[in-house]
């Protein structure tokens, strides 16, 4: 029962979710309601597009994403050659995905992420930088991360107290965090071929 965008039930669960159609609405809807429930109607090219990681830590995408199959192609932050000028800490589609927020069913194609990293923990990945939730039947193709880091940069370490230090890189998630109740990560079903080069 998947109602369209401008009815006034959709989002509030998985049975009835926002019908996505068109990058605008992607970024647009997903940005004002981080706990709604989504679902594709067709492929969204991004081409000639600007956007940024929808999320970051304080502000999680914690609801549903359902793909059903269709395509999310040409999402591209900075340009070859030239890293993105803007820095962030959470890279990819969704920047940050919360403990409740689950991404599935969904291809991703020609994604190209120029990233930079300075002296900040850094996290890059296609679908998310940061993973706490459910990341599940996912391909990626044709796609590649490429990532400067600075020459005083660490590796992957923790502080003293336990904060994560370092740059996390991966084509579907940078970094998958363990449920602590139950000590797995929710990364399921996913092929990656994109192409990761770390400089």
């Amino acid at each position: 029962a998947t109602k369209d965008v401008k009815t006034g039930a959709e989002g509030n669960s998985v049975e009835t979710p926002y019908l996505l159609k068109t990058a605008a609405e992607f970024t647009s809807m997903l940005k004002n309601d981080p706990d709604g429930h989504y679902k594709l109607a067709n492929d969204i090219d991004f081409a000639g597009s600007s956007i940024s990681p929808l999320f970051t830590n304080t502000t999680p995408f914690n609801g549903t994403f359902d793909g059903a199959g269709f395509t999310i192609s040409n999402f591209v932050v900075g340009e070859e050659g030239k890293a993105s000028t803007i820095s962030y800490k959470y890279y990819g589609l969704f920047g940050y995905i919360g403990t409740n927020g689950a991404i599935k069913n969904v291809k991703l194609d020609a994604f190209k992420l120029y990233t930079l990293r300075s002296s900040s923990t850094t996290f890059v990945g296609l679908v998310a930088g940061y993973n706490a939730g459910l990341v599940e039947n996912v391909t990626v193709t044709n796609s590649l991360i490429n990532l400067e880091v600075s020459s005083s940069s660490s590796s992957n370490t923790t502080d003293s107290s336990g904060n994560l230090t370092g740059y996390y890189v991966g084509g579907i998630v940078g970094y998958a965090e363990s449920h602590k109740d139950l000590g797995i990560v929710e990364v399921r079903n996913c092929h990656n071929e994109a192409n990761i080069c770390v400089v």
